[in-house]
């Protein structure tokens, strides 16, 4: 087939020569990877995604492949091939399923440069493209998908859509900067910690007046470390503070143990956990302890406390005052207590003691 191609007028005509296409269907069954000429060496196999999305939308690309003498050989497209096969193994397609290919008849350099050229000559998708799709998919107003179903039809986690779904929601302002090589990756999963888009764009305001790093940007967005919830949230309890009107922002990027959830409101927080500790500490003194004391600490990462001492009985307040008075007067001779007095005193402390803790158990 030939095709003519016109440039400027003062620039002779060329002749561009192109082969026809046709795409027709083979049985699965009649299909091999191509060892001669397929360049991927490492990385083969079925890909859990492209199983997926096979299952779910169909293979909408068709395979290049090449006849051979004994069936046909795949020179471009092995990973669907494999995800095809995989398919049909567990039931989900026939035996027989008609596989759409090209069928292109050339020997094995031309193939081997075939499959070395569409293996190189490619351009990803910038991330901010793909988060975006995926927002619209959950958005969608005719035919939302939830993240179960978005996850079941792209191989991919819950957890790994609820990211993905987070950074397309994001200002349009973040996603651009990010597009533009302003913010980079770590600096756009950050302003998900932050639901507004209103902050989040006035935070990249902020940011661009200083210097771009994580730490300002942290800042700007209100994510300070004293923000972060920490064991006062765990003591007031999530729902608890929620109700009071607290927001809880939780980083879904964070690894291991670390844990960079946020709140909104530290000063909330601070107050539910006195009011909690006041509470206690009215039980304490009503279950007979004699000193109750707490403290709610400057930073949230700390236990509250409570300190308490027991309370004695007459008979006990007035023993162990005599002892005080007999220690004293020993003392004062310049003599010394035998350990009798001081093992009194012990005893009569440790039966309070002991008393107090049976009757919190």
């Amino acid at each position: 087939m030939t095709y003519t191609v016109f440039g400027s007028t003062d620039q002779p005509k060329r002749r561009l020569h192109m082969t026809a296409i046709n795409t027709t269907t083979l049985a699965v069954t009649d299909l091999r990877i191509d060892e001669k000429a397929n360049v991927r060496r490492h990385g083969r196999g079925a890909d859990p995604q492209m199983i997926a999305s096979i299952k779910a939308i169909g293979l909408r690309q068709p395979l290049l492949v090449r006849p051979n003498g004994k069936g046909h050989v795949v020179i471009d497209g092995g990973k669907r091939f494999e995800a095809i096969a995989e398919l049909v193994k567990s039931g989900d397609l026939p035996k027989d399923f008609a596989v759409p290919v090209i069928i292109s008849s050339i020997d094995d350099a031309k193939a081997r440069e075939t499959s070395l050229a569409l293996n190189v000559i490619r351009t990803n998708m910038h991330p901010v493209d793909e988060f975006r799709a995926f927002h619209q998919l959950n958005a969608d107003k005719t035919n939302p998908q939830t993240p179960e179903q978005i996850a079941a039809r792209f191989g991919v986690s819950v957890k790994s859509v609820h990211q993905r779904l987070a950074l397309g929601a994001l200002d349009d302002s973040v996603l651009n900067a990010w597009l533009g090589g302003e913010i980079d990756a770590k600096i756009a999963k950050l302003f998900t910690m932050q639901p507004s888009k209103k902050v989040q764009k006035a935070a990249l305001e902020k940011a661009r007046a200083g210097y771009m790093n994580e730490y300002n940007v942290r800042e700007a967005l209100g994510l300070s470390s004293e923000a972060r919830a920490g064991k006062l949230l765990a003591l007031v309890t999530e729902d608890a503070y929620v109700a009071r009107g607290g927001k809880v922002n939780r980083d879904l990027f964070a690894e291991g143990n670390s844990d960079n959830t946020t709140i909104s409101d530290v000063a909330l927080l601070h107050t539910m956990a006195q009011e909690l500790l006041d509470k206690e500490c009215e039980r304490l003194t009503a279950e007979g302890w004699g000193t109750v004391t707490q403290q709610v600490p400057d930073s949230i990462w700390n236990y509250p406390r409570i300190d308490v001492t027991a309370k004695p009985t007459k008979e006990e307040a007035a023993r162990l005052k005599q002892i005080e008075k007999e220690l004293e007067t020993l003392e004062e001779a310049d003599e010394y207590d035998d350990g009798t007095l001081e093992g009194e005193r012990e005893t009569i402390q440790q039966k309070i003691e002991e008393r107090a803790l049976a009757s919190i158990d």
